[in-house]
């Protein structure tokens, strides 16, 4: 990414994904479903995790995760 606007870019996307709604993928109003299988959920944190490791930065928005189904979140 270019460095001299880099981050004005990571703004806005901060910005679109603090919008986002997660729920049931049956809902036409949903932006992000639930993950399907644990194995798939294991893996993600585990890549997450990985990448911060070894330098990456973390950031998601704070919002509330359904109570049901399996979904990605990590405090960052």
């Amino acid at each position: 990414m270019q460095e001299s606007i880099s981050e004005t870019l990571m703004e806005k996307i901060r910005d679109r994904m603090s919008t986002l709604r997660v729920g049931s993928p049956l809902d036409k109003s949903i932006d992000i479903g639930a993950i399907v299988a644990q194995v798939q959920l294991d893996r993600i944190r585990r890549l997450v995790d990985e990448g911060v490791a070894e330098g990456a930065t973390c950031w998601q928005p704070q919002m509330e995760m359904p109570s049901r189904g399996l979904y990605f979140h990590q405090r960052c």
